[in-house]
Order: C-alpha cells, then structure tokens, then sequence
C-alpha cells in the first residue's frame, strides 16, 4: 500500500520501474506510482493495455495542472482517474478518492469534496460495503443539492438505489432510482437516462413485474445503442436474457448473455465480464451442460478475487457447490460451501435465501463427505 502525502503518492515497492516502460513525474516532483497496481493485480484474464493508456494520459494532464498550479482542474483529473479505475482495480481507485477528497478540502473545492464523497461512496458499494456506501452518498447529495448540481446530485440516487436493490428493499430501490431519471431527463443526460432505465427494469424484474421490466429494458437498450455504449447494451441485454431464461426459452437467453459478455471482454469491463460469465455459468447448469457452467463459474471466482470484490465471491462458491453436487463431487461440494457459508456469515452479503441453500448443502455433504473417506 501507499503512504500518502499532501505532495506526492509514492509506492514503498522498488520494482514498479522494472515494470513501467516509463516513471510517471513532473518538475514538481508529484508521483502517480499506485498506477504500478494495474500490472501486479492482473489475474490473467484481462488486458491492462487500454485501461493503462487512458490513465497514462490522465496522469500526464495531471502532471501539468500540478506544475501549472491549476489545483482545481488537478482535482478533477483525479476524479477522471478514479473512475477509470473503479470498476477493475477499486483498490487503486479508492486510492485516487482519498488523495481527491484532501486535496479538495485544502482549497476548499466544494463540488470536488462532492464529487469525492460520491466516488468513495461508490466503491464502498462496489465492495459490499453498503453502510459506508449510503454514508459517503447522502454527504456528496447534500453537498450537490445545495450547489444546484443537478447531474451529480443524480448520481447520488443512483448510488443509493442500488444499495437498496442490493438489499431487497426494492420499494426504497424504485424511489431513488425514479429520482434520478426524472433529474436526468430534465438535463437531457442521454447516457444516464438509460443507466436509470435499466436499474428500474432491474428491480421491476426482481419484484416479478415482468412486463415493466421489460418496457424499461428495451427503452434502455434504444439509448445505448443511440450513444454506443458497449457496457450498458451489454447490462441491457443480460437482462433480456434473464428474463426468457425465466420462460424456459434458454437457447435465446445464452445468446444474448454471449453478446453481452463478447460486448464487456471488447471494452475489458470486469465487472461486466463478471456479471455475463455467472449468468451464462447458471444457464449452463439448467441445461446439464456441467463442464460449461464450471469454466464459467471458475471464471467467476477468479475475477471476483482479483476484483476483491467479496459478495460475487461468496455467490461463486456457491454455484460452484450446486454444480459439485449436481456431479456428485461430494467432497469439492462440502468445501467449498463450507468456504462460502463462512465468507457469508462474516461479512453478512448474503440473502437469507442464499444462506439456507449453503446450511442445506452442508447437512447433505457431511454424512457423504465422512462416508466417502
């Protein structure tokens, strides 16, 4: 980890420039050397090269906000860091939050304080951490509501909503998220708008209304294909695909999670290559076809670790479970639940119904388990 001062992040790892074709500095001597992350968290699945451009260039025009003195546009070119990191590395990414939100709060930057807030807030979502979440979310919204911001105080819902969703309170889901449409729709925010249709499809489908959900879902995908956004067609069409996996039409639904899925490994989206690898890994296993729902789940695990995301850890332990005993593979069955009831137990990530399948699996595994050696 990084120790952190007012000028400069450094790494206390000697090896990043063995690994950087070049070190990352400016006349003011202010490093960005947690960009090193992006090459010692590679799990293997994914290419870096895109993501390390992106930051590379954003660090350049950093650099030189730094040298110019320019501490407000500084500020926000850490924010743009931030979020090209968070959805891969959100490690490094809260990194990036933490410097924004010090240095917003030395020059008294009150929309950078919100926006920080707000960053910090996400990536405590994105890793389960949904009190810290809703706290660092409704801070960033008060900020931006007296500021007038209108787009960045929509965001906030956003936030919240999906904490609510994420918790199966889906009515407290719907009103934040409906919150945040009607604010994005009065600013014309295309790209939003359609982020907003696909949440409340999202919940409408969890809650069984079938028809909303899919009204919302095909608004949805109209508008990322109008602004070709490969990630939100690809969230669009999973949903699509859950959806006639429902109604038992499980060849169309495995092709739209393969469009999804060859949609996020174009972009390199992790977590929605994630997302399309569960989603065709469950398929699979309604299908009988075990050896596709193990690649896929396998996948799952091993992005989520390298993600540090926890909760899609935990349910990857799980499918892996059903799968082994579907094969009956008791003893990789009884470890491997066993893993993800005591993952679940310790960080409370999963539902109710969740926990009873793992208790089940675990009262069927340990008379098999013991009877098999």
């Amino acid at each position: 980890m990084p120790f952190v001062s007012r000028q400069r992040i450094c790494w206390s790892n000697s090896s990043f420039e063995k690994l950087s074709s070049r070190p990352l500095r400016c006349c003011t001597s202010v490093w960005l050397l947690p960009v090193c992350i992006l090459f010692w968290v590679q799990s293997g699945e994914l290419s870096a090269q895109a993501l390390k451009r992106t930051v590379d260039s954003l660090n350049t025009a950093y650099n030189q906000a730094v040298t110019n003195r320019n501490d407000t546009l500084a500020v926000l070119l850490l924010n743009s860091i931030t979020k090209a990191l968070w959805g891969t590395y959100p490690d490094s990414a809260m990194v990036f939050a933490q410097r924004m939100l010090v240095d917003a709060e030395r020059i008294q930057f009150r929309r950078g304080i919100g926006l920080a807030y707000n960053n910090i807030g996400y990536i405590h979502r994105k890793k389960s951490h949904f009190d810290d979440c809703l706290l660092y979310s409704y801070k960033a919204l008060t900020i931006f509501e007296a500021l007038g911001d209108t787009s960045s105080a929509a965001w906030c819902y956003h936030n919240i909503g999906n904490v609510h969703y994420s918790r199966g309170r889906f009515d407290l889901a719907l009103d934040n998220h409906f919150k945040a449409l009607r604010l994005r729709e009065a600013i014309n925010e295309k790209a939003s708008v359609a982020w907003s249709l696909s949440n409340i499809s999202d919940v409408y489908r969890d809650q069984g209304s079938k028809a909303q959900a899919i009204e919302y879902t095909q608004k949805a995908i109209i508008l990322f294909q109008q602004i070709n956004d490969a990630h939100g067609a690809a969230v669009a069409m999973n949903g699509i695909g859950v959806m006639l996996q429902e109604d038992g039409k499980y060849d169309e639904a495995l092709g739209y999670f393969m469009k999804a899925l060859a949609l996020d490994e174009a972009s390199e989206h992790g977590m929605g290559i994630l997302w399309s690898s569960r989603f065709i890994g469950e398929l699979s296993m309604l299908q009988l076809n075990y050896a596709r729902a193990e690649k896929y789940f396998l996948r799952c695990l091993t992005l989520s670790r390298s993600l540090k995301d926890r909760k899609n850890e935990g349910i990857a332990m799980l499918n892996l479970g059903r799968l082994y005993n579907a094969e009956r593979k008791f003893p990789q069955a009884f470890t491997i639940s066993r893993s993800a009831l005591a993952l679940a137990d310790s960080l409370r990530v999963m539902d109710d119904g969740n926990r009873r399948k793992l208790i089940h699996y675990n009262t069927l595994f340990l008379p098999l388990f013991l009877a098999y050696f």
